[in-house]
């Protein structure tokens, strides 16, 4: 999501999950009854919360509540030189801002897709 977030900010939630809340519509249209707890906010919950709540203000479910729990983004912080970051054991500074000041790179799982080895099979 870090590189998502770096070429477009309000892009860097989990956008596949708007389709789990369009596949609950219809439930809830119905009056079903159901909450939901998710982490699909990623790098930015209060856009995730948005689109949300406009797929269920399409659905005429506006009334439904969405809460959002932000404030667990530190990159900001630590950018800014701040807090202190000492690995537990060595008590050393493990200097984060250095880490998070250059380009997001890909993730073990994202190169492991663009490689040109095919996937292992699962068993049924």
């Amino acid at each position: 999501m870090a590189i998502t977030r770096a070429k477009d900010p309000a892009a860097s939630y989990a956008r596949d999950f708007i389709e789990v809340v369009q596949s609950l519509v219809k439930f809830w249209q119905g009056g079903g009854k159901t909450r939901i707890v998710t982490n699909a906010g990623g790098l930015d919950p209060q856009a995730c919360g948005a689109a949300v709540r406009a797929e269920l203000a399409k659905a005429g479910l506006a009334h439904l509540k969405v809460a959002v729990v932000s404030a667990d983004d530190v990159l900001p912080m630590v950018r800014a030189g701040g807090p202190d970051f000492r690995n537990l054991e060595t008590e050393q500074n493990s200097q984060p801002s250095r880490i998070v000041s250059s380009p997001p790179t890909p993730t073990s799982a994202q190169t492991a897709s663009r490689s040109p080895c095919k996937p292992a099979r699962t068993l049924s």
